[in-house]
């Protein structure tokens, strides 16, 4: 009977001390969260790079649907001005320049910027050897994939809402008894897109912060409870949320 209570003992002894061993590992990597998360920032940057090549042109989408939409709306109501209310034809020139001009300012960002594959170009000859220098360069590439999360959420905004101005000026003008009166209407509901729907640098960022968080889910580990009524040991399983 001594002896099965210390070979008990000695197992929970060698349990703890593995499950207290291994929670200990587990939290030293985790005062460097950049360095546990996968993919890393680093990573997740070449890969967004590769793919930011191939897709340049769909970055922008959801800004460019909203603004096509205010474009056709804008020719559509040039040719059935009312001169009653817009002797000028002022809504359909404004729509024409905020949408255009949006359409043209997205084209000219697919050709000439690539946030990506900028920063890491730059990240690349950044040394490895120690942790310092991994935790640089982590938080460096982190730095990059939020900016561009925060220039798409302005742009997706600003856009979102100049295409709104500009579809509710046509709409407040356009001749009810036209066609220009419904297609402005959708205009206004065309705008919303960007609003409505996260930038794709934006989604990048967010996912990887995602990615991140799931670092901190509960450590489980094995452990010997003992049953207070039969006095007698049992296995199981502990979860630790110290974290």
């Amino acid at each position: 009977m001594k002896t099965k209570l210390a070979y008990l003992g000695l197992c929970v002894v060698i349990l703890t001390a593995m499950f207290r061993l291994e929670n200990f590992c587990l939290a030293e990597d985790l005062n460097y969260p950049e360095l546990t998360v996968t993919p890393r920032a680093s990573d997740r940057l070449k890969i967004e790079a590769n793919i930011e090549r191939r897709t340049r042109l769909q970055t922008h989408l959801s800004i460019q649907g909203s603004a096509l939409i205010t474009v056709v709306a804008s020719l559509i109501e040039s040719s059935n001005v009312d001169r009653g209310k817009d002797p000028k034809a002022q809504a359909p020139t404004a729509g024409l320049m905020i949408g255009g001009g949006w359409l043209a300012a997205t084209f000219a960002l697919s050709a000439f910027y690539l946030p990506y594959g900028s920063n890491y170009n730059d990240l690349r000859g950044l040394p490895t050897a120690t942790v310092r220098d991994q935790l640089t360069r982590e938080r460096l590439a982190e730095e990059a994939l939020q900016r561009a999360a925060k220039l798409g959420k302005v742009m997706r905004w600003t856009a979102g809402l100049t295409n709104l101005g500009a579809s509710f000026f046509l709409l407040s003008k356009a001749n009810v008894n036209t066609i220009a009166f419904p297609v402005s209407a959708v205009a206004v509901v065309g705008s919303l897109i960007p609003i409505v729907f996260s930038h794709t640098w934006e989604q990048v960022w967010t996912q990887q912060q995602d990615y991140k968080k799931r670092i901190y889910a509960p450590v489980a580990g094995p452990i010997l409870f003992q049953d207070p009524v039969a006095k007698n040991y049992l296995p199981g399983l502990g979860l630790s949320f110290f974290f």
